[in-house]
C-alpha cells in the first residue's frame, strides 16, 4: 500500500485504544504505516514540511486517535507546557496536535 492510496484501505481502531501519549502516538504510526511511507515521511526536508500530510495522514490522526474528542492524555503530551492549566486543554486545537504527532514521527524517523 502505497502513500498516496493509505486512506482508500483506511484502518479503523476501536476509540479506547487510541494512544495516550506522544510516544505512544508515533509508536502506532509506526507500526500502521508501510516502509514506503516511512521513508517518504523520513526524506523530508525538515519537521516542518509534514504540513504537507495535514489533510490526509493529519485527518486520520485527527479522527482515530482521538483528537476530537476527550483524548486530553494524548493532547496533553503534545504540549506539555500548557497541560499544567485545566483550562488551556480546552484550547489544544486537534489540527496542532496531529501537527505535533506527525512532526514527532519525522523525528524519530531522523534518529532511528
Amino acid at each position: 500500500m502505497t502513500f498516496k492510496n493509505f486512506f482508500t484501505k483506511h484502518i479503523t481502531m476501536i476509540p479506547d485504544a487510541a494512544p495516550q501519549t506522544l510516544s505512544e502516538a508515533v509508536s502506532r504510526l509506526k507500526d500502521i504505516l508501510s516502509e514506503e511511507d516511512l521513508v517518504y515521511i523520513k526524506n523530508m526536508g525538515k519537521d516542518e514540511d509534514v504540513i504537507s500530510l495535514h489533510m490526509g495522514l493529519g485527518n486520520w490522526i485527527r479522527n482515530n486517535f482521538g483528537l476530537w474528542g476527550g483524548n486530553r492524555s494524548l493532547k496533553r503530551d503534545c504540549f506539555p507546557d500548557m497541560a499544567s492549566n485545566p483550562y488551556a486543554i480546552n484550547t489544544i486545537d486537534p489540527d496542532d496536535c496531529s501537527h505535533e504527532i506527525l512532526k514527532a514521527l519525522w523525528r524519530d524517523l531522523q534518529n532511528g
